[in-house]
């Protein structure tokens, strides 16, 4: 492999890591959607998170590069409040890792009707996440790399294939359309931040989250557009795109069933990777990290749905506050490692 085809494979690898992190089951079944933007004149609030999703992960890859990772920013940006932190990042990956375990269980039984109190599935899912981890972000990017195009590709052929409808492109005056959809960028660029983080250390920023984010927002914009176009029992539905695909068919509707998992399985990877990270430095690492997925196993026996209805909006929250943070330190630090340079060009100057 050339050096251009190399670093043209890094670069679409790590756009598919970040990709993946986002689009998970609730983006793809359209779930997460119909929640955070409008139903009506979506697309320019569409247009704004692709927007918002470039500058946030361009600022995390930018950050991770420059702080040596995602350890290195939280010490760079909260100094001795770093580990506390850390643990808050650590909380909501395990309670997204164990609601994705849930998510398995209820894509296998709502397509092969396997009962969800067996979770052999989703545990022998998590053990394949947790050795491909073991391999580091390279492994996740591998997998990524076959995962995500396949749920590209569905939801582009399936969107196109459908009838058209119209649409109105005047702006309407939705407040809580615009705050919905920071909170949206904001929660799912926190919970992508140690992978992209880490990534930063070696991707080049803005060609990598040019990528992420037009993928993102241009599925968003189709997933958004059949969920529409069905109408209100479609947007009522708990997971508006399964509800239309399965009209379509029940072939189809297990098709799409397995291109959800492979969702599923992408955001997995993003959120089990930070808490596989986090205990590399320990003694007994092997033994926590089991521990880690048996509590993941056990807590997703839990009904999470309203849990994370309820989280998510604050998740949103923290996630934009930390980004200001993040592009508030990155700007100081700049603006101290310019000031010596400047003054040394005025005195060669005099």
């Amino acid at each position: 492999m050339g050096k251009r085809s190399s670093y043209i494979f890094g670069w679409l690898q790590a756009a598919f890591i970040i990709i993946g992190s986002v689009v998970g089951a609730g983006f793809i079944s359209g779930g997460e959607l119909v929640r955070f933007f409008p139903t009506s004149n979506y697309l320019p609030y569409v247009y704004a998170a692709g927007v918002l999703f470039f500058a946030y992960f361009a600022l995390l890859l930018a950050c991770g590069k420059k702080y040596g990772g995602f350890d290195g920013v939280l010490s760079a940006l909260f100094q001795k409040f770093a580990p506390a932190v850390h643990a808050v990042f650590g909380l909501c990956c395990f309670v997204i890792c164990a609601t994705m375990l849930a998510g398995i269980d209820s894509v296998f039984f709502e397509a092969f009707g396997i009962p969800k109190s067996v979770p052999v599935l989703s545990a022998a899912v998590l053990a394949a996440v947790f050795f491909i981890c073991r391999k580091g972000i390279g492994g996740i990017g591998k997998v990524n790399f076959v995962l995500v195009p396949v749920i590209l590709v569905f939801v582009v052929a399936f969107a196109f294939t459908e009838k058209g409808g119209e649409y109105d492109f005047t702006m309407a005056d939705n407040s809580r359309g615009l705050l919905y959809t920071l909170l949206y960028v904001g929660m799912n660029a926190f919970l992508a931040a140690p992978v992209v983080c880490d990534l930063g250390k070696s991707a080049p920023p803005l060609p990598v989250s040019l990528t992420a984010s037009f993928c993102i927002a241009f599925c968003a914009a189709l997933i958004l557009g059949v969920i529409c176009r069905e109408g209100a029992n479609a947007l009522g539905a708990d997971m508006p795109l399964l509800y239309v695909v399965g009209k379509r068919g029940a072939v189809l509707g297990k098709v799409f069933s397995l291109v959800s998992l492979c969702g599923i399985v992408t955001t997995l990877f993003s959120s089990y990777y930070p808490l596989h990270a986090a205990t590399e430095h320990q003694k007994k690492r092997e033994l926590l990290r089991v521990f880690l997925c048996l509590g993941a196993i056990l807590l997703a026996r839990v009904g999470l749905k309203g849990i994370i209805e309820t989280i998510y909006p604050a998740l949103g929250a923290f996630g934009l506050v930390f980004g200001v943070f993040l592009a508030v330190r990155l700007f100081k630090d700049r603006e101290r490692l310019a000031s010596p340079r400047r003054a040394k060009r005025n005195g060669h100057a005099r």
